[in-house]
């Protein structure tokens, strides 16, 4: 289970601002900064079956490594997303701009994700590409990653921004988390994300 908070950055630059403030800075486990490059496309029928089932399939670029990705069986409340999440490593050579449903066989998703698809073909929807800062920081009684994602997302011939935050909850108190969440939402003046990246992505192919 993926639980993690979402806040809408007002600018790039705040991205920096919120990682080097002093109250992050504070609270920060030493040495687990990071930097990482993100190449994420996602997938689904070209009726959108999986999407109509609230079920999202992933590839991404995770630094030099690809990791294909299910969530599905979202909730959303006040910013705070839980979801089903799977992972899977790719095995070395595989394709990474092809999705394979097979990939997640022997998982808890396998037969929604085989049951949404309808014996489709998965084709790309969207292509995401952004700079993502993280580190991991320790608020007490939980041991969360920040990051800050700054880039732009493609659906057909249209784009959009990237500019977020997430705290993804790693262990410990999920109360903690979300505490120390709402205190830099209120330092930056940052607007709760209720939507996904891929929400926004097909989103805009209706506009």
């Amino acid at each position: 289970m993926e639980i993690e908070l979402k806040y809408l950055l007002n600018n790039k630059e705040q991205a920096d601002e919120i990682m080097n403030s002093e109250f992050v800075s504070a609270i920060t486990i030493p040495g687990t900064e990071r930097t990482l490059d993100m190449d994420a496309l996602y997938f689904d029928t070209e009726d959108l079956d999986l999407s109509a089932e609230r079920i999202s399939y992933r590839i991404r670029l995770e630094g030099d490594a690809y990791v294909a990705t299910v969530k599905e069986k979202g909730q959303v409340d006040a910013g705070m997303h839980r979801r089903v999440e799977v992972n899977v490593d790719l095995p070395e050579g595989a394709p990474h701009d092809a999705a394979d449903l097979e990939l997640f066989a022997g998982t808890d998703v396998y037969d929604d994700l085989k049951r949404a698809a309808k014996g489709k073909q998965l084709v790309l929807i969207s292509e995401m590409k952004f700079t993502r800062k993280l580190k991991l920081i320790n608020t007490g009684k939980s041991i969360s990653e920040i990051s800050a994602d700054s880039g732009f997302m493609q659906t057909g011939d249209k784009t959009a921004p990237i500019m977020e935050m997430e705290i993804e909850l790693k262990e410990g108190d999920e109360a903690d988390m979300a505490a120390a969440g709402e205190i830099i939402r209120k330092m930056f003046g940052l607007k709760e994300g209720n939507e996904s990246k891929f929400k926004r992505a097909l989103d805009l192919m209706e506009k």
